[in-house]
């Protein structure tokens, strides 16, 4: 399929991460869901709870240092195997195509005129990451065990997509090695990046995603660990979770229903009587936290 994409594993340099015992990192998880899953503090005391679990997240980062699945080259190299993919999948590639919009990263333009209401972009059923798929992947067992999972389908997609992402022969490779490996959000800010924030209103949001995100995180990875599925323990390790905010998808054979779930190419946004499907091609993906 094109050039073929090979997926390595970092390496720190000092190689210190290799000799870590997993117990430790358990230990601190469990010390992080303990911390998180806290009553909310009291007024004046949310940045200096926000300071606790952000020096445990980082210290979790560090001894997962070097563990992260990375791919060869620029996201934007394996734009051309996402679209054969694709094409030989049943998708529509036709009437657009990727550009980078800069300061909006990559997405979809019109290379033709598009009539108001026109169908000119179609995804498959089996190319879309949802719960069905999951409950069929190696995350099936401990989906079939685990509330939250089944409570909680946002959850259960950022794990299916940690454990495809880890599987070099994910049927979904071509769609996951297009994914950015960051995000220009505020879980992604420096603690003096978040320090400027405290002043708005939106420091309280930052506050409450950040410690539910990093209790996400820490719960499962205790429950991965414990439940020996050497798929999820290996994604676990080596991506750190990403929560994924699934999109609801519009089905042809029901349309007014809506399925959630990841999928190539877009969001989509209505204005007016035209559907433009323009967004970045992560657009479905939005992360929690990132260790590792």
């Amino acid at each position: 399929m094109g050039k073929k994409s090979r997926v390595k594993t970092q390496k720190s340099g000092t190689g210190a991460s290799a000799s870590v015992s997993p117990k430790e990192t358990l230990n601190l998880t469990s010390e992080l869901l303990q911390k998180c899953s806290s009553p909310a503090p009291g007024p004046g005391k949310e940045w200096e709870e926000y300071v606790q679990i952000r020096s445990l997240v980082e210290k979790i980062r560090k001894k997962q240092k070097g563990l992260s699945v990375t791919f060869d080259g620029k996201r934007e190299d394996h734009f051309p195997d996402l679209m054969k993919w694709a094409s030989e999948n049943g998708a529509s590639v036709e009437g657009f195509e990727m550009v980078n919009f800069k300061e909006e990263s990559f997405g979809l333009r019109a290379t033709r005129d598009i009539k108001a209401e026109e169908l000119f972009l179609w995804v498959p059923r089996k190319l879309l990451m949802t719960v069905e798929s999951a409950k069929n992947s190696v995350l099936g067992p401990l989906y079939s065990q685990d509330r939250i999972l089944q409570a909680m389908g946002n959850i259960t997609l950022a794990f299916h997509l940690l454990c495809e992402r880890a599987d070099p022969n994910s049927f979904w490779r071509p769609y996951i090695q297009t994914l950015p490996s960051e995000y220009d959000t505020p879980l992604y800010f420096e603690e003096d990046e978040v320090r400027y924030l405290q002043s708005t209103q939106a420091i309280h949001d930052v506050f409450s995603q950040y410690k539910n995100t990093a209790r996400q995180y820490a719960y499962f990875y205790k429950v991965i660990q414990v439940s020996g599925h050497p798929g999820a323990v290996s994604a676990a390790g080596r991506w750190g979770p990403r929560v994924a905010v699934p999109r609801p998808v519009p089905s042809q054979e029901a349309p007014s229903s809506r399925r959630k779930a990841l999928f190539p190419h877009l969001q989509k946004r209505r204005r007016g009587r035209v559907c433009l499907d323009l967004p970045s091609l992560a657009a479905s993906i939005q992360p929690s936290v990132a260790l590792g």
